[in-house]
């Protein structure tokens, strides 16, 4: 299963950067209708946009809440993190990103 999951990364994955290393990745928005989606993240330089990103990349990358993964130009940050592990070990890791360092236009919402 990790072999092909590996080929799937290789041939379908995006390049980005993850916590200052090339990594092949998938990444994607996330549409989430759930209630954490609805309630606004404010934090000391201001609200985290919303929309929160999915991201799956290769097991031997350990990521952390916190880390950064850049895709071009653009900064987003992981939130939480998890990996998904068979009988065989860990075949990919996964995580809910949102922008890095953005503010929402129309302002506070508490």
């Amino acid at each position: 299963m990790k072999a092909l999951f590996d080929k799937l990364l290789e041939k379908f994955g995006v390049d980005a950067t993850v916590s200052g290393k090339p990594a092949r990745i998938f990444f994607q928005f996330s549409s989430s209708k759930s209630w954490d989606s609805m309630n606004p993240i404010i934090t000391p330089v201001g609200q985290i946009p919303g929309g929160q990103y999915l991201y799956i990349g290769p097991a031997e990358l350990e990521i952390a809440a916190g880390d950064e993964v850049r895709l071009g130009d653009t900064p987003y940050i992981m939130r939480r993190c998890e990996v998904y592990q068979t009988q065989e070990g860990p075949i990919y890791r996964w995580a809910l990103c949102a922008l890095k360092g953005k503010e929402v236009k129309w302002g506070y919402r508490p």
